[in-house]
């Protein structure tokens, strides 16, 4: 008896951290960029700064094989 009753109670422990975790997971929090992102681009001689009032756009760019890439 002993034996079955603390089986019961490690397994129901074990069920209320499964259902905790689920529903912890299940609505992750969320948040927003509160500012502007400072870019810079490097690579010259001077970084160039980049700002921008409006979000840009962010497109996929297919792959096109070739020879010689970079020409």
């Amino acid at each position: 008896m002993r034996g079955e009753r603390y089986l019961g109670i490690i397994l129901t422990v074990i069920a209320l951290e499964l259902a905790w975790i689920g529903v912890k997971e299940a609505s992750p929090g969320v948040s927003a960029q509160s500012a502007v992102t400072r870019v810079v681009v490097a690579g010259s001689d001077a970084p160039i700064t980049v700002t921008a009032d409006v979000p840009l756009p962010v497109r996929p760019v297919p792959y096109t094989p070739s020879e010689r890439p970079g020409e």
